[in-house]
Formats: C-alpha cells, structure tokens, sequence
C-alpha cells in the first residue's frame, strides 16, 4: 500500500496563480528579452511547482502494490500532457511546412517531443556550431516537458528504493534521497553552465535539482510535524523578490536561477489563506492563466516561432499574437486538455497508457510524412534564392567542406588525412600559397579561395576551428588547432600569404568582442613569426551583422525581402572601432595587411546594407558568407592583392 499522511489540502489555488506569474514572463522574455531578461525563469518556477505537485499526486494516493501504482501514476501523465501536446505539434508542424522550405529540425524537434526527448535533441543542436537557430524552430519550448517527462521515469524508482509506502521511514528515506540527487544536481549545474551552457540548460541532470526542491517541500511538510505556514509579510516580500529576479542581467543566470528556485520555494511554504499574496495569485482570472498555463505554454511559442516566419515580431504585431495565443491556449485548454484528462479512456490503466502510446505513434507518422514530403506545402515557391553555405571540396567532389574541413574537436575531428583534403594544390609546382586559419569566419572564405584558384592558380588550404580564433588566447587550449599550424608552417614557403579572420563583432551583443583586444596584442608576434619566412599576412576585418535569427525568414514574401536589412549606420560604429584597431596593428608592421570586407559587402554610398543581392542571398545567417557571397568577392580581392604586390604570378 502507497499511502502517508497528507496535509489536508491537496490542491493549492495560489499554486494555480504562480503558473500564471511562471508561464506570464516566460512569454513576456520571448517576445521580447530586453524587457524581462531572465523571464525565462518561469520555466524553473514551474519545475518547482510540479516537483511539488507530482510529489503530492504520488503520496496522496493508496495502491495494491508498485505495479498498480505505476500504471496508475503514468496513465494520469499521459492524459494530462499528451493530448494538448499531439494537437499543438501536428498543427504547428503542417503551418511551418507552408513557410519554411527546410522544416526538417523543426519536424525532428516535434517528433524527438512526442517521446519526451526535445531536450536531448535540442542539445545536440545546440552543441553544433552551424545549427539553425533555436528562435525559429517552432517546437524549442517543449524541451522543458522532456526534462519533466524523463523526471517522471526516475521518481518512482527513487520511490520504490525508499520504500515509500512499505516502509514506515519511507518519506524519510525519499527526503534523504531526493536531497542528495538534488545537491549534486546543483553542484553538476554550477560547474557546468560556463563550461557547457546546452548541458546545463537542456539535461535533467543538471535540471533535477530544480524539481527535487519541489519535492524535498512537500516531503518535509509530510515528514515535519513542526512544518507550518510562517508569515504572511514575509510571502509579499518573497513574492516580489521573484517579480524582480526576472529584471536579473542575463550574465548572472546561476545565482538568479538558483534564488528563484529557492522563492519559489519559500512562496509555497510560507504563504498563508489570509495574506495579500494568496489573495492576489487567486484573482479569478490568475488562476485562470494558471489552468490554462501549459497550454499557454505550448501555443505560445508556436505562435511566436510561425510569426517569424511570416509577419515578423514587432509592437505592431504583438497585440494581434497575444490574441491570437490566447484564444489558442483557451480552446485548447476547454476542448482538448480539460476534457480529455478527466474522460475516461478505459477501464484499465495499461490499455489507457497503450491508446497513448498509440496517438504518439500515428502522430510521428505523419510528421515523417510531412518530413519527406513538405516541398509540396510551401507557399513562397518565388522565394529568394539560397545558395549552400559551402562547395564540394575541389580535391574530390564527393565530400563536404562541412564536416571535413571544419575541425571542432566533438563531432568534427581532425584525421590524418584532413590536412591533404583540405588543402588545394597551386598549378604549378611550388607555386604560391593562401594559407587560412582562424574560427568560422575564415571557413566562409572557401567559395573565395576556390574562385581564387581557379581564376590565378594559386593554392588554397582552408581548415576552421569554429569558436576559436586564430591566434589563440592563453586559456583556450585547443590541441588541433596548434597541430593544423604548426603542419602549414612546415609547407609554407616565401611568398606565401596567411590570411587571418574571425569574428570581431558579438552576435549577441552587437558589440566588439571581448577577447578581440587580447587577440590582437598577439598578431605582431605571429606577423614577426611570418616575416622570418618571408610571408605576408592578411587580416580580413569584418561584414555587416545582421539582426534577422534565421535567414530563412528572410526568404517569405508575406515579410518582404527588405526586412532582414539593417540601416548601415547602426552598425557601422562598432565595424569603424574594429577596423581602426587593425590599422593601427598594419602600421606597425610591413608584412601586415587589411582587407576591408565590411566596405564592400555594405558600400558608404548605401543606407541599408542587405543579405542579398538581387535574387540571391549572398549570407548563410546573420554573419557568415553562403559559397555565393563568398565567391562574389574574388575579384575584388584579387585586385587587393594586385595593388599590394601580393599576388606573384596570374596563370
């Protein structure tokens, strides 16, 4: 028998109001991060909540055996979570077919979602340099309910080794258990967020901890006699401390993720029937956006994500998707979620888990038929023209730049042969050599040097570390990369050109990054190195930055080409400093030269500068040439080369 004695209530109106407060800012950051920085904090209130929630379920009830108990416990999840799932994922993924031409990490995200396995997949991607942005992947958001999903296998065994329910120290052992998980939980998460932000963000283990404080709650208020509700002052303050760690810069997400969770719990602990608090989290209609929280949940981003897709996010838009997420999360709510968790599917427990698992598997079907088949839905068949971000290798046409030439030591490794295959031969024997290193910025140069070859002759080598510049900072220790160098210094002969890039503007930021000062106080060394051996070098300084998150989006006609421009002036400050950072550099060196990449792609006399020209994108994403682009600009620096007396010989 699974039974304990329970506090008297089981079901908390002021639980329903801090879902709405969670699921409020969660969505109030998506639509717009400058206004609430860390809302996406939400998202670890609620995990709070359901440890707490989930913990109440599992105690309160009394059951013939584990294995009653078990059918019973995940019966219960799959009726509450799969049915507003499987409709959110099969709409949004037959909308994002009509807009997306290459829906396929949105649909695998979906599918990897009717599983419980967003999270892992969206991890991966993350870990991938040249992943599509999260932004517009219309199923992002449910890699929380794959934690809380993967939560649910793992709680019951923690249950059945505590004896809860056979054992009289059953809730003690559970508490004892819950907590040392939970703390090594936390110190995993501490450790690893500035080491590797997707694993912390995006695994249960670095997650767990979240949803054990909601559980060590409810144990300790079964386990504690002397537990009790405290204050009533003390929940307002605890209740507007949570309001104001949404304002928390984003820099200072472990020590704001890590007080939230501790508010949160200190909120469900504290608050008292006759406080303010409980009086405010249970006006009607909080609570209500609280019942209807995981709906909001899921319809919200989907909104958002087709959004950006089609008609943009903008303050003229925003009235419009906040309606339009309403009524979605409200009919989804009332004719989906609401009815179908308290129908009964059948008599018997399994048979209610098989129709489940029945649902998910038609519907995965019919994602890998829209998977395989999506080129028929899309609407913008005149959309702009997007040439692929790299070309075959020219040593052999079966094989990709990506992943041979891209070394990045996880998935992209550097093997005996990556050299040779990476490395294009000048037309004459001992010719002259562009030998290019440096983060991804020097990987899309390749359509450049091959254009360069074909058009002169001379020999190309192009190997990227994406992430890691070239030279490297002191801390950045990357074996690979020093191995790739220390192979060209060998080949390299007098007259040859390095050619350095990376990225000198911060994506997130939009300004110049911060290791690009230490890294520039080593380019005199390295130009010293070069001179000794008689070859030159050329920094390439940096494009435009664009503001779009997929240049996807930038291909709809309902958005209009123009809307992924960017006014030059807003950008040309931060492009400015950086330039006049490498000239000064230049002038102090005589082997040291600077081609000027934002000039051409984003000439002065323009007032916008755009990732396309004419019917063709000339951009891969925000700052990265596609292989057109990059090609585009072989004349010009061929020219570059001329004037400097670089360029040796033209065959």
């Amino acid at each position: 028998m699974i039974k304990q004695s329970l506090p008297q209530s089981t079901y908390r109106l002021d639980i329903d109001g801090l879902r709405a407060i969670a699921v409020v800012s969660v969505i109030i950051n998506h639509f717009n991060k400058d206004l609430m920085p860390s809302g996406y904090l939400g998202v670890d209130i609620f995990y709070v909540i359901s440890g707490y929630v989930i913990s109440l379920s599992l105690v309160s009830r009394s059951h013939d055996g584990f294995k009653n108990f078990l059918l019973w416990f995940y019966e219960r999840r799959i009726k509450r979570i799969l049915p507003a799932l499987v409709a959110c994922v099969l709409i949004t993924s037959v909308l994002i077919c009509f807009l997306d031409s290459n829906p396929d990490v949105s649909l695998q995200t979906g599918i990897a979602s009717l599983f419980g396995l967003s999270n892992i997949y969206l991890f991966n991607q993350a870990a991938d340099y040249f992943s599509p942005s999260m932004e517009v992947n219309v199923f992002t958001q449910t890699w929380s309910l794959g934690i809380e999903e993967q939560f649910y296998f793992l709680y019951p065994v923690l249950i059945l080794i505590a004896g809860l329910g056979r054992h009289k120290n059953g809730v003690r052992n559970l508490l004892l258990i819950v907590a040392i998980i939970s703390i090594a939980s936390l110190v995993g998460f501490v450790c690893i967020y500035n080491v590797n932000r997707p694993a912390a963000y995006f695994l249960l283990p670095t997650r767990l901890w979240e949803l054990g404080a909601g559980c060590l709650l409810f144990l300790y208020s079964v386990h504690s006699a002397k537990f009790k509700i405290l204050s009533s002052k003390g929940s307002v303050i605890i209740l507007v401390a949570i309001i104001v760690s949404f304002f928390i810069p984003i820099q200072f997400a472990i020590f704001a993720t890590i007080l939230v969770v501790l508010f949160t719990m200190l909120l469900i602990g504290i608050t008292p029937p006759s406080s303010v608090t409980y009086a405010i989290l249970t006006l009607p209609i909080i609570v209500y956006l609280g019942r209807i929280s995981f709906s909001l949940y899921l319809w919200h981003w989907s909104v958002l994500s087709l959004s950006r897709w089609s008609i943009g996010v903008d303050a003229k838009t925003v009235p419009f998707q906040i309606a339009v997420i309403l009524i979605l999360a409200s009919g989804s709510y009332k004719y989906i979620e609401k009815p179908l968790r308290k129908a009964q599917w059948s008599t018997k427990s399994l048979q209610t888990i098989g129709y489940g698992i029945s649902v998910s598997i038609c519907s995965v079907f019919l994602l890998f038929i829209l998977l395989f088949d999506h080129n028929r839905f899309i609407i913008n068949h005149n959309a702009l023209y997007s040439p692929p971000a790299y070309l075959p290798l020219k040593n052999n046409v079966l094989l990709n730049h990506d992943p041979i030439c891209v070394v990045d030591g996880n998935k992209r490794l550097l093997n005996a042969d990556t050299f040779d295959l990476c490395t294009v031969l000048p037309r004459i024997v001992d010719g002259q050599m562009i030998w290019v290193v440096g983060d991804s910025h020097s990987g899309h140069l390749q359509g450049l040097l091959y254009a360069m070859h074909d058009n002169t002759g001379i020999g190309v080598h192009l190997i990227e570390t994406p992430g890691r510049p070239f030279p490297s900072k002191t801390d950045d220790k990357f074996e690979a990369r020093d191995i790739i160098f220390e192979e060209i210094k060998k080949r390299m002969h007098s007259g040859d050109i390095l050619l350095v890039a990376r990225g000198f503007i911060s994506t997130a930021t939009g300004k110049v990054a911060a290791d690009v000062s230490p890294w520039i106080d080593k380019i005199p060394v390295l130009a010293n190195e070069m001179s000794l051996k008689g070859v030159n070098v050329v920094i390439f300084g940096p494009p435009p930055l664009f503001k779009f998150e997929d240049i996807g989006i930038c291909k709809s006609q309902l958005l209009g080409y123009s809307s992924c421009d960017v006014d030059r002036d807003s950008i040309s400050a931060e492009i400015e400093d950086v330039q006049q950072i490498l000239k000064r550099v230049a002038e102090n060196k005589s082997n040291i030269y600077i081609f000027n990449l934002f000039d051409l792609l984003c000439p002065k006399s323009n007032t916008r500068c755009s990732p396309h020209k004419n019917d063709t994108f000339i951009f891969r994403d925000r700052d990265h040439l596609n292989s057109f682009g990059s090609a585009s600009l072989a004349d010009s620096f061929i020219d570059f080369l001329n004037y400097n007396n670089l360029l040796k010989s033209k065959i």
